[in-house]
C-alpha cells in the first residue's frame, strides 16, 4: 500500500535579472504575422469644389515708354470688387502714331494678358467693363468673364483616415495576439508587453480630399510578439540565487520560477531588445528522499511526523496512507515523498 509524505519548507528567494544592467544576453525568438483588413468610414468634413472664371484682358498704355506688367498683378472688376490675376508677365507698347480715316493721330499701345479669378465660383462671373489695377495701365475688357461655379461636398480627411486606421489597428489586436501566443511552440516565456503592431500605407478610395460620402480603407499591418527561451531564464535566475545558497548549507533550488515568469521594462535596442525579467525561486534543505524513504519504514504517523520534521528547515509534515487501513509506512517503492515550499509568511 502506498503512503506519501509532504513536508513544508518555509524558504523562498525573489531574483531579478536584467540583460541591460547585468550584461546577460540571450537570443529573442520572434513571431509574427501579417493582417490586411478593410473598413469603410464616412466622409467628415465638406470642401468647396469648383472653377475658377479665366479669360483674356485687354490692356491699354498711354505713355511714351512700354509697360511692364509683371505676372501676378492684381485687377479689380469695378461693380462687384473680384480681383483676377494675370497668369503671365505682359509688355505693353508705348504710344504710338498710327492713321485713323487716313489723319495720323496718337494712339495707345495695347496688348492682351490672360487672367484668372481670385477664386473659385459664380461670383467671378462679371459683365464686360472696366477693371482697376496699380499698373499704369488701363483695363477693359468688352466681353463678359463666365465660367466660375463652386459646389460644397463630402470628402474625406486625413483625421477621418487616421481614425479608421487606428480602429482597424486595434479591433482584432486580442486575437491577432492570442495567435502569436500559440506560435511559441517551445518552452519560452513570451512577453506580452512586446506586442507591436506596425500598420502599412493606409489605402484610401477615393483619395484623400476627394468627393466621398463613404470611403474605405485598407491596412497590412504586421503584428509582433517576443519570447525568451525559459532555459536561459532558469540559468539567470540560478546565477542570482547561488550566492544564498553558498551561505546556507544543504539547501537546494525547489524551483526556478521559471514557471511564472514577470516581464517589465521592455523596449526595442540598437541590435534587439531589453526587458527586466523577475521571477521567484524556492530553496529548501537538501533532503534525501531515499534516506528518508528508508528511515520512516515501518513507521507510524506521528513517528513519521517526528522523523521529518526533525530535518532543519521542516516546519510541518502531512502523512497520507492508502487505503484507509494502513497505518504504517511502506516500503521505499511504494513510497511517495513530495515538498511543498512555503513562504515566510505562512
Amino acid at each position: 500500500p502506498p503512503a506519501s509524505e509532504s513536508p513544508r519548507l518555509p524558504n523562498h528567494v525573489t531574483a531579478s535579472a536584467t540583460s541591460e544592467t547585468r550584461n546577460q544576453k540571450s537570443k529573442p525568438h520572434t513571431q509574427q504575422t501579417n493582417k490586411l483588413a478593410t473598413a469603410p468610414f464616412p466622409a467628415t468634413v465638406t470642401k468647396d469644389r469648383g472653377t475658377k472664371v479665366t479669360g483674356a484682358l485687354p490692356l491699354s498704355n498711354g505713355d511714351t515708354s512700354s509697360v511692364n506688367i509683371p505676372a501676378g498683378t492684381t485687377f479689380v472688376a469695378d461693380g462687384n470688387s473680384s480681383q483676377f490675376t494675370n497668369n503671365t508677365a505682359v509688355t505693353v507698347p508705348a504710344v504710338y502714331i498710327c492713321k485713323v480715316g487716313g489723319t495720323p493721330q496718337i494712339c495707345n499701345g495695347t496688348a492682351s494678358v490672360s487672367v484668372t479669378a481670385a477664386n473659385i465660383g459664380p461670383d467671378y462671373n462679371v459683365a464686360a467693363g472696366k477693371f482697376t489695377t496699380n499698373a499704369p495701365v488701363s483695363a477693359s475688357s468688352s466681353t463678359a468673364m463666365a465660367g466660375g461655379s463652386k459646389q460644397t461636398v463630402p470628402v474625406g480627411s486625413q483625421a477621418a483616415i487616421d481614425g479608421a486606421k487606428a480602429k482597424l489597428v486595434a479591433q482584432d489586436a486580442n486575437s491577432v495576439k492570442l495567435g502569436l501566443q500559440k506560435q511559441f511552440t517551445g518552452d519560452y516565456g513570451v512577453i506580452n508587453e512586446s506586442f507591436l503592431a506596425t500598420p502599412g500605407d493606409p489605402v484610401v478610395a477615393p483619395k484623400l480630399d476627394e468627393q466621398a460620402t463613404q470611403a474605405t480603407l485598407t491596412v497590412d499591418t504586421t503584428y509582433t510578439l517576443v519570447g525568451i527561451a525559459r532555459a536561459d531564464v532558469k540559468q539567470y535566475v540560478e546565477a542570482q540565487v547561488r550566492p544564498t545558497l553558498d551561505k546556507s548549507k544543504n539547501q537546494r533550488i525547489y524551483s526556478d520560477g521559471d514557471d511564472a515568469l514577470k516581464f517589465s521594462q521592455f523596449a526595442a535596442a540598437t541590435s534587439g531588445y531589453t526587458v527586466k525579467v523577475n521571477a521567484t525561486a524556492q530553496i529548501g534543505p537538501n533532503i534525501d528522499t531515499v534516506r528518508l524513504a528508508q528511515q520512516i519504514q515501518g513507521k507510524r504517523f506521528g513517528e513519521v511526523q517526528q522523523i521529518v520534521t526533525g530535518y532543519e528547515g521542516v516546519d510541518n509534515v502531512d502523512v497520507q496512507f492508502s487505503p484507509f487501513w494502513v497505518t504504517t509506512v511502506p516500503g521505499p517503492d511504494k513510497t511517495d515523498i513530495t515538498f511543498k515550499i512555503t513562504n515566510g509568511s505562512n
